[in-house]
């Protein structure tokens, strides 16, 4: 995501490469990891946590989307990556 904002990409640009990529690697780990016998019942626990997370980000988006300028949009990217890798620190420690 930085690497297209620094890049100059639209909030159009971005949303049409990055949303499908990330919710078709989301959806693709169940499988893949059923078949490389790494799921396992956490893995099930963990599954089920981040679908409705998945689902509640995209609908939240969706709703947003439109009513976002430019500059706003960019903001808020910046915004939940920050608290993304925050929360990935916590939990790491």
């Amino acid at each position: 995501m930085i690497w297209a904002a620094l890049r100059g990409w639209s909030a159009n640009e971005q949303r049409a490469v990055f949303q499908p990529a990330a919710v078709s690697a989301f959806l693709m780990c169940l499988p893949v990891f059923a078949a490389s016998g790494m799921f396992i019942a956490q893995t099930l626990r963990l599954f089920v946590i981040g679908l409705p997370c998945l689902l509640i980000g995209n609908a939240l988006g969706w709703s947003l989307y439109g009513r976002l300028d430019e500059t706003v949009f960019r903001k808020m990217v910046l915004w939940l990556l920050l608290a993304s890798d925050l929360g990935m620190l916590v939990i790491s420690h």
